[in-house]
């Protein structure tokens, strides 16, 4: 059995390195041909349709991680010069603290009130680059109450963070969920994702 044939894809057909530690997976699914990108344990991180290249048959791939170039042969004929954002970008792994200044982070999901998520600044991200109508929290992924959010210090660290606030009812914790997830972008289109521990209160045993 080939490598790419222990991934749980319909048609691995081909792989390579890619430029983050995982693989480049050529998916020749009939219906729909793809290039997944997987990390080295096999999770699917991107992945992008080459329905528009070629038939879609007879996919053969190759990386340079120097430069950063994909190379898919379609047809074993036309080669393709791909860049790595043709793939699509993994979002930025931020740091966020729901319900500033307290610890454990207690949310009833019976509320009708908010939760305060603080988007923070960090040495390596700037959270006043955050668009706040691009935001969402939970698993139902809810919007910020006001749709613009407010820029403050949440933890006393002398950095300007980005203040949000959420609908409980909207957001979809439940019950028994230890942690919560928002996911956005920053004004210039780079995604983003953030999570942080929760503990639900209020839930009937």
């Amino acid at each position: 059995m080939s490598v790419a044939e222990s991934f749980p894809f319909t048609g691995p057909a081909d792989l390579t390195s890619s430029f983050t530690g995982g693989f480049f997976i050529v998916d020749e699914d009939i219906r729909l041909p793809r290039i997944v990108e997987v990390d080295m344990a096999g999770n699917e991180i991107a992945a992008v349709s080459t329905a528009t290249l070629g038939a879609g048959n007879g996919l053969a791939i190759d990386a340079d991680v120097m430069t950063q170039r994909i190379f898919l042969q379609v047809n074993n004929e036309e080669i393709y010069v791909l860049s790595a954002e043709f793939i699509g970008v993994t979002p930025k792994v931020i740091s966020i603290d729901i319900k500033p200044g307290s610890f454990p982070n207690t949310i009833n999901p019976q509320s009708n009130g908010v939760i305060p998520v603080a988007i923070l600044t960090t040495s390596t991200f700037d959270a006043t680059t955050v668009n706040p109508q691009s935001v969402r929290f939970g698993p139902k992924g809810a919007k910020e109450v006001h749709g613009k959010g407010h820029i403050e210090d949440a933890n006393q660290d002398g950095e300007p963070d980005l203040m949000l606030h959420f609908h409980t009812q909207a957001t979809g914790i439940k019950c028994g969920d230890t942690s919560a997830s928002l996911t956005g972008e920053t004004f210039d289109d780079n995604p983003i994702e953030g999570t942080d521990t929760i503990k639900t209160v209020g839930c009937k045993k």
